[in-house]
């Protein structure tokens, strides 16, 4: 069909990847607008985190129980969600 183009991603594999590294408390970076996906699985209910800062992505957030914060980085147990990514902000949210 034209136009159309294959994911570059494998939605089964990388929602596997996400529950398990996640569930088995492995440091689990989630950037831009990956904390909303993780927040439509159910991965992030009760917790706090940011996001890519949208209206829509905000809303996903908070419409799956996640605690919206407005900030560059959020690490809430071993989940640490990044509404920008940058060499710098990703060297400081690892060091914490």
């Amino acid at each position: 069909m034209p136009g159309k183009t294959k994911p570059i991603v494998n939605k089964e594999a990388f929602e596997k990847l996400l529950v398990q590294s996640i569930s088995t408390g492995k440091k689990t970076i989630l950037p831009l607008a990956t904390p909303a996906y993780a927040a439509k699985l159910g991965l992030l209910k009760g917790k706090r985190a940011t996001v890519y800062p949208t209206t829509d992505l905000i809303s996903v957030l908070k419409g799956n129980g996640v605690e919206f914060v407005n900030g560059d980085f959020v690490i809430d147990g071993n989940v640490v969600t990044m509404k920008r990514v940058t060499v710098d902000l990703l060297t400081k949210a690892l060091s914490k």
